[in-house]
């Protein structure tokens, strides 16, 4: 069985995001595209497996899978279970470009969804729009897709990070060590003798948990705790940043000028 629903846009098409179509289909009638759609197209798969075939790759999407096939690319779809149920919504805006591009990795395009009931509310939300299209213009429409993307992000998000718990915790004694000494000159000889690790694995636990290396980490450990330092107290610039290690005054006010966009003095002023 195959579904399609169809706002009417209006002014819905000057926002930075829109919602052009939503659908669903099943095994009994898979979609596919031979010559691609000038638009994005977001799949959400809640029962069965299938192989999705397009830009020349075959990607494996399952029940609680989510799958974005960007505007132009040709597609196809094998099921490869008994069955199969895939929802999707057709979406552009002038501002789309930029947030799929944040958030989405085309060479990896398969994410997870951890809560499908909260996702699929969302979308929900998004098909049953004929009830206040003429109060808001479907303008809610435009409100609920960016929820729904986001929110499938946040998800992956944190089942990526739910899977790697075991090296979350690896880097535990590591992280406290940093927050407790942010005054001192650490070196990755030190970080490696307190976590019990070689240099490159923690090297590699950072770069793979918190997507930095250990000295950015650290570095954005000090400028939290120099935040807090110039909002609760009225040490003088240079005074804070040798509190939290920074011998030269230059150094820490670039540091924090590079994280915060604004010296720690713009910040002091902005938010006292």
């Amino acid at each position: 069985m195959k579904n399609y629903d169809f706002p009417i846009l209006g002014e819905e098409k000057e926002l930075p995001f829109f919602v052009i179509s939503t659908g669903y289909c099943d095994n009994n009638d898979l979609v596919f595209s031979k010559t691609g759609y000038p638009f994005y197209r977001l799949f959400i798969c809640t029962s069965g497996q299938g192989i999705f075939k397009y830009d020349g790759y075959n990607y494996t999407i399952a029940k609680n899978n989510a799958l974005l096939i960007p505007p132009g690319e040709k597609f196809d779809i094998d099921q490869t279970t008994n069955s199969i149920s895939l929802y999707w919504v057709n979406f552009h805006g002038s501002s789309t470009d930029s947030l799929i591009n944040k958030y989405f990795n085309f060479e990896n395009p398969v994410v997870n969804i951890d809560d499908m009931e909260i996702v699929m509310r969302i979308y929900d939300k998004i098909s049953n729009y004929n009830t206040d299209a003429i109060n808001n213009f479907n303008m809610s429409n435009s409100i609920s897709l960016y929820m729904l993307i986001l929110e499938i992000q946040k998800q992956h998000r944190f089942y990526k990070y739910k899977n790697r718990s075991v090296k979350l915790n690896q880097l535990m004694p590591i992280i406290e060590y940093m927050n407790n000494n942010v005054e001192k000159d650490i070196t990755l000889d030190q970080l490696s003798e307190i976590g019990g690790f070689t240099p490159q694995y923690i090297c590699r636990l950072f770069k793979e948990c918190l997507n930095l290396r250990p000295f950015e980490y650290f570095t954005k450990v000090r400028i939290a705790h120099a935040k807090k330092i110039l909002l609760e107290t009225d040490l003088h610039i240079n005074k804070i940043g040798e509190r939290i290690g920074f011998t030269d005054c230059s150094y820490f006010c670039s540091a924090f000028k590079k994280s915060e966009n604004c010296s720690p003095a713009e910040f002091r002023e902005m938010n006292k």
